[in-house]
């Protein structure tokens, strides 16, 4: 196979979605386990007060106030690992595109300071889901002291379970949301970042909208009836398959962007997306003269 073969035939090859999506799912199930952890002894701490007087409300809050901060921390943990995880798929996406199009390897590089930016943004994100999740069982509770819910009421509206809507049903929705996002955030910033180095060097390079098909929603072991949070977009659907020179942007319901999840996007466009871009060589210029000037040090 000669070299313009090569890099004709990599324009399908290499989808990225494929080192993504089974990260982002397994970065899901374990929030998710870490979410049960936590709505499991909030309800168990709640159940230990079935009567609660107005006296003992504060250290009660108090202890459901440690037991959430507690979990916030290990949730942002587990969005940071994802996050990393992803930054790096990105690269090694990258760089197999190249590969597989025989050109060399070892050719672009980014700084993770993308990566630092992401992780502080997340960070940010899961601790105010955290706190007005807190606000909410603690009014719940006071409502509950006062006389205006009835115990089976109170552990309803609190969530006995991740499922339906409660707080915990709330919670788990934002919290899932938070590490798709963040997760599709930091692989596409990433990917696009590597391949503006690389069509600087590679004339003609282009790009290719993919659209994630029907994407999928882990459920806990036992969990029923939640559907997950991603419902399709007709525009990225629309752009699926659309191959367009690198250095332009695609139009995304009007607005200009890079790719998916580019900054420049109204979040109405970028929360739970599951788009990603593909490299396509398939009208790099002079491939054999690129090859070369790509293994040089000038």
């Amino acid at each position: 196979m000669n070299l313009m073969t090569a890099i004709t035939e990599a324009t399908t090859v290499a989808n990225p979605t494929a080192a993504s999506d089974p990260l982002e799912d397994e970065a899901v199930r374990r929030i998710l386990g870490i979410l049960d952890e936590l709505q499991t002894r909030v309800v168990a701490e709640i159940a230990s007060h079935p009567d609660i007087p107005g006296s003992q409300l504060p250290a009660l809050k108090a202890r459901i106030e440690q037991l959430m901060y507690q979990y916030q921390a290990s949730l942002t943990t587990a969005v940071h690992d994802a996050q990393a995880q992803q930054y790096h798929a990105a690269t090694d996406a990258a760089e197999q595109a190249t590969q597989t199009a025989g050109l060399s390897s070892g050719i672009v590089s980014i700084s993770d300071a993308v990566l630092r930016v992401a992780q502080a943004h997340s960070a940010s994100e899961i601790r105010g889901v955290t706190e007005q999740q807190l606000r909410a069982i603690n009014r719940e509770l006071s409502q509950a002291v006062l006389g205006g819910r009835t115990w089976p009421e109170l552990l309803k509206n609190i969530g006995t379970n991740l499922n339906g809507p409660s707080v915990f049903g709330t919670m788990r929705t934002r919290v899932e949301t938070i590490v798709r996002t963040e997760s599709a955030n930091i692989f596409n910033w990433t990917f696009q970042g590597r391949g503006n180095q690389l069509a600087t060097q590679l004339p003609g390079l282009r790009k290719v909208w993919v659209h994630r098909h029907g994407m999928g929603t882990a459920i806990l072991p036992g969990a029923k009836g939640h559907k997950g949070v991603y419902t399709p977009r007709p525009a990225h659907l629309d752009l699926d398959g659309r191959s367009i020179p690198w250095e332009q942007e695609f139009m995304v319901n009007g607005w200009p962007a890079a790719g998916p999840h580019d900054p420049k996007l109204p979040a109405g466009e970028v929360v739970n997306c599951g788009c990603r871009l593909v490299m396509d060589f398939s009208q790099v210029e002079d491939p054999l003269y690129r090859v070369s000037s790509l293994g040089s040090t000038e």
